[in-house]
């Protein structure tokens, strides 16, 4: 099947967002125009990753999808969840292995594998996508509904899941129209003069999706419903006008998005480099805040290199790889 140069060059920029977005975690509250693009960057970057993951998944109803989706996910997030806590360990990070609690990004994993084990549930209602607004409004009450097992962010980002599940690739496309264009830039300037200019940076916690509502907004449980809400809305609106911008044609982050899963899965090992050691401070105290953007780039460049995919492609593609070496074993 041919690959559409849009769908990469979505998930190309979207990846590279990720890692800039963990670049400027370190940064927060030094800088309001720092702590504007962070929120802005979080207000689409990761519900869209979701969105296309979703309608990545038409074919969970195919025989042995499952297990493979689990051989695909399940084996990676146990390796790379003791690699980390190892790694990170080295930079006298307290944290202790642990497979109930997924840490650092590797809950996506755990999350976009039970994302497919909803549809199964979901796809059979007939209107699944309000009932799965309501499930993820309503989960944020129930307090074992937190990061173990990734449950709060897998409620609250499915519903983005599901809707890139429904959609079609004729959607996508019909929003490539020139004046949808114009007014797509123009609403995403608004909102980013918006975040400039407010600052709300304690927002970020409900746009992780990371904690229930006991733990957001304990004084104002009753109203907390309607923030995420709100919140979906927001995140609904800007999403679509980021897709509307997003090129057809083939670019030079096409090819981001098409290993976007290394660049994921790798990116925070060389991501700890510069905000745990003196580079930090270094750019910190000298405001040298563009070199972000290209430690971003390079780290994009590394994880995504064919060497790099060749090496730890056995960690990655697990499953994948055994069968192969059987095959040949027994060749």
């Amino acid at each position: 099947m041919n690959r559409i140069a849009y769908f990469d060059n979505v998930k190309g920029i979207l990846i590279f967002l990720v890692v800039f977005g963990h670049m400027l975690s370190s940064f927060l509250e030094e800088n309001a125009f720092l702590d504007a693009v962070y929120l802005f960057i979080f207000l689409f970057h990761m519900p869209l990753f979701i969105l296309i993951a979703g309608y990545f998944s038409k074919k969970f109803h195919d025989k042995g999808y499952v297990k493979k989706l689990a051989g695909k996910l399940i084996i990676p997030y146990i390796i790379f969840q003791l690699l980390y806590t190892l790694y990170y360990k080295a930079f006298d990070d307290p944290v202790g292995f642990t497979l109930v609690t997924p840490r650092w990004a590797m809950w996506f994993l755990l999350s976009l594998f039970f994302w497919n084990l909803m549809l199964f549930v979901f796809t059979k209602f007939k209107n699944g996508m309000w009932w799965a607004v309501l499930f993820s409004l309503a989960a944020g009450y129930i307090p074992f509904v937190s990061a173990e097992l990734s449950l709060s962010r897998t409620f609250f980002f499915f519903p983005f899941f599901l809707a890139g599940y429904y959609l079609k690739k004729e959607h996508f496309l019909a929003l490539k129209k020139t004046p949808y264009q114009w007014t797509a830039g123009f609403g995403l300037t608004l909102v980013f003069v918006f975040l400039w200019l407010l600052s709300p940076i304690e927002v970020k916690t409900w746009l992780m999706g990371k904690r229930n509502y006991f733990e957001l907004a304990d004084s104002q449980l009753i109203y907390a419903w309607s923030y995420r809400f709100c919140l979906y809305l927001a995140i609904a609106l800007v999403s679509l006008c980021v897709l509307t911008l997003i090129p057809k044609r083939e670019t030079f982050f096409t090819s981001y998005g098409q290993h976007s899963l290394y660049i994921f899965l790798l990116h925070l090992l060389l991501v700890k480099l510069v905000v745990a050691t003196p580079i930090r401070d270094f750019i910190s105290e000298n405001s040298l805040y563009w070199l972000l953007i290209v430690f971003t780039v390079a780290i994009c460049f590394i994880t995504k290199h064919r060497i790099t995919r060749k090496i730890v492609d056995p960690l990655v593609n697990t499953t994948r790889y055994f069968t192969y070496q059987s095959r040949n074993s027994h060749g």
